[in-house]
Parts: structure tokens; C-alpha cells; sequence
């Protein structure tokens, strides 16, 4: 998992909010026992289904709205950033 030193860099270099929105952390309950999953947002952004270690339980997503999400994130972060820089 990055550091939040990384992640710093990473938005001093290119504030690419996708970029930096993949590496950020996500947990996330299995729903059928509650085992929690540790994975990037990026990993979401790449994959479709986990297999929960715990019960076996086969979990289903749409990566698609996800990356749509993730887009509507990261123009939100995209505008909270100007904002900052115009109250500076």
C-alpha cells in the first residue's frame, strides 16, 4: 500500500486524481461473514469478483460503474483542489 508520502508526491508531480485515487486504500466487508478485504481502489478499477479467503463466497461487482465512480471522485477532487489553490 502506498504511504501517504507517496501519494503527496505523486499529486506535487501530476495531480492526476485517478492516479492517485487507484492507489489509495479500500476495505471492504464480505457480505455473507463479514471477513474484511484490504485492496486499492485501482485493484477495483481492474478486476470484476473476489473470492472471499474466509467463506469461499464468489463476491460480483460492476467494475464499469465503478470506474464511473471513481471518475465522478476523482473531477470532485479535481474541483475541491482549485478551489483550495484559489483561497491560497
Amino acid at each position: 500500500m502506498p504511504t501517504p508520502n507517496m501519494i503527496a508526491y505523486i499529486m506535487a508531480e501530476s495531480p492526476d486524481y485517478l492516479q492517485v485515487l487507484a492507489l489509495c486504500p479500500f476495505v471492504f466487508p464480505c457480505p455473507m461473514c463479514g471477513h474484511e478485504f484490504h485492496q486499492t481502489f485501482g485493484w477495483f478499477d481492474r478486476n470484476d469478483q473476489i473470492i472471499c479467503s474466509n467463506c469461499k463466497e464468489t463476491i460480483v461487482f460492476d467494475a464499469k460503474e465503478f470506474r464511473g465512480r471513481l471518475r465522478e471522485l476523482a473531477t470532485a477532487l479535481s474541483h475541491l483542489w482549485m478551489s483550495i489553490g484559489y483561497l491560497t
